[in-house]
Parts: C-alpha cells; structure tokens; sequence
C-alpha cells in the first residue's frame, strides 16, 4: 500500500526494487535522522544544505562526501 499527500508519497520500498533506484536518484540521506529531495538543494556550504524554502540542514559526517559528489555530479549535469 501507498499513502498521498501534497507534501509526500511514501511507498513500500524494498532494496531490490526499481523504486529503490530511483528512490536513490533523487532523494538523499544527509544524516541519521533526515533525508531530502535533491531538487530543493541549491546549494551545499560549509556541510549544510541549503533548500529552495529557506532552510538549511547540516550533514552528517558519515554522509558528506556521498552527498557533496552526487551534488556536484547533479550540477555538472545541469550545465
């Protein structure tokens, strides 16, 4: 089952499925606690996020380096 709303779709998601892929794709864990659509990043400073709604989240450690590459490969591609 699913679950809708204007702010999120959460489905069952298994490792093995496509949606984990394309989960992977565009939604980033940044630390323990927090995961964030990458197409409301505008910017990574001094190990924050920085969101398109004006907040701004720090990333953990043991995530920088995965997401500081996956950002810099997202804006590369956009160029």
């Amino acid at each position: 089952s699913y679950a809708f709303t204007e702010v999120a779709a959460i489905f069952p998601i298994t490792p093995s499925s496509v949606m984990a892929e394309k989960v992977d794709e565009f939604l980033w864990q940044i630390n323990q606690g927090l995961i964030v659509n990458c197409s409301y990043i505008i910017k990574i400073e001094k190990g924050k996020v920085w969101l398109k709604n004006g907040l701004d989240y720090t990333i953990g450690r043991r995530y920088l380096k995965e997401v500081k590459g996956k950002y810099f490969d997202m804006t590369k591609t956009q160029d």
